[in-house]
């Protein structure tokens, strides 16, 4: 976390991170009874916003592809919710093809699997040893 903090700012909402203006006591951090938690930012050194998604590890064992989808999916959704908003655009309905949402939370949740697959790979060579 010490790091994530060097390199972001954190925001508790889009109008806060699209003006700039950093909350005073915003201290990221994941409770032991969250399973994940995503948080607005913006980069220190460019500005750039968006979003860092941070997993409890205790609630995603490898193999357990309920819960790692049902944690994924939430967290993109989040994601998602926020990069509509900061370009101020509307998601659409269902009825409406609603495909750049659909593509959106994909892309984000595959962010997020290519993260998971490479850590429990990490996690297994470690074991290995």
């Amino acid at each position: 976390m010490k790091k994530a903090i060097k390199l972001f700012k954190f925001y508790y909402d889009t109008d806060g991170l699209n003006k700039d203006e950093e909350p005073v006591n915003m201290e990221p951090a994941i409770s032991e009874t969250a399973s994940g938690v995503t948080y607005l930012t913006r980069n220190k050194k460019t500005g750039e916003r968006g979003c860092l998604v941070l997993l409890n590890m205790e609630y995603l064992k490898e193999g357990d592809y309920t819960t790692i989808l049902d944690i994924v999916s939430h967290e993109a959704s989040h994601v998602v919710d926020a990069i509509y908003q900061i370009i101020r655009e509307q998601s659409g309905t269902y009825d409406s093809g609603n495909e750049p949402h659909a593509y959106l939370t994909g892309w984000v949740a595959g962010c997020i699997g290519d993260y998971l697959t490479k850590y429990f790979k990490d996690i297994n060579e470690c074991k290995e040893v």
